[in-house]
C-alpha cells in the first residue's frame, strides 16, 4: 500500500496542513523554519509508539483551547491483493461481533447499517484506507474502509480489530541526520534500486 494523503491538525506550528504524496518521491521545498520538520514529524508522530503531549499542540489551534491532542490522517491507496485480503481478515475475524459500516457524515451512527462477516458483504473492493490517530490509546484509531467507516460495538473487540488493522499498516520512519545528501541529488538516483537511497 502507498500513502497518497497525509493531513495534519494542530501539531506545532501546523494549524491546519494537507500533503498530496506521490507514490515515488515527494520532496518538501520551502524557507528555513517554514514547517518542513513539523510537517515530518506529525507524520511520524501517527506510529501508535509515538505519544502526543501537550507540548505539541499547536498553541493558534482550536485544539489548544479545547484540550485536545493533535490529530494526524493518512489516506492509503494502491494496495496488493496480500493486503487487501488482509484487512478484510482482519474485519471478518472480529471474533463474530456484529459491527457497523457507517457513513461518514454526520458522525459515525448517521446511516449506520449492520456488516456481518458474510463474504457477499465483504470489503474486498475497497480502493482507500483512511486511518486517523487523535490521542495516544487505540480508541484514539479511527478507519475508514473508502468512505465507510468500520465500528464494532464491544470495546474490546473494537481494541482487537484497530491493533490488527494497525499492524497491517507500514511504520513512519524519520531520520535527524542523513550523511547520504549532497549538495545535489538527481531524481534518478532517488527513485532508483540503490538502497543506500
Amino acid at each position: 500500500m502507498k500513502l497518497l494523503k497525509a493531513r495534519i491538525s494542530s501539531y506545532k506550528s501546523i494549524v491546519e496542513a494537507e500533503l498530496q504524496v506521490d507514490p515515488l518521491i515527494t520532496i518538501l521545498v520551502g524557507p528555513n523554519e517554514g514547517g518542513k520538520t513539523n510537517l515530518l514529524k506529525a507524520i511520524q508522530a501517527f506510529n501508535p509508539d509515538e505519544e502526543f503531549t501537550d507540548s505539541l499542540v499547536c498553541q493558534s489551534s482550536e485544539a489548544y483551547r479545547e484540550g485536545y491532542f493533535p490529530e494526524v490522517q493518512f489516506l492509503f491507496g494502491h494496495f496488493s491483493q496480500t493486503e487487501k485480503d488482509e484487512i478484510v481478515r482482519a474485519w471478518n475475524e472480529r471474533n463474530g461481533a456484529v459491527g457497523q459500516v457507517g457513513s461518514n457524515e454526520g458522525g459515525p451512527s448517521a446511516s449506520s447499517a449492520e456488516f456481518s462477516p458474510d463474504p457477499k458483504n465483504s470489503l474486498s473492493d475497497f480502493h482507500t484506507l483512511t486511518v486517523t490517530k487523535q490521542g495516544n490509546l487505540i480508541e484514539d484509531y479511527h478507519f475508514h474502509v473508502d468512505s465507510t467507516a468500520l465500528i464494532v460495538e464491544n470495546q474490546e473487540r473494537d481494541e482487537r480489530l484497530k491493533e490488527k488493522l494497525l499492524a497491517i499498516l507500514p511504520r513512519v520512519l524519520y531520520f535527524d541526520d542523513i550523511t547520504l545528501l549532497r549538495g545535489e541529488s538527481k531524481i534518478d538516483d532517488l527513485r532508483g534500486e540503490d538502497p543506500a537511497f
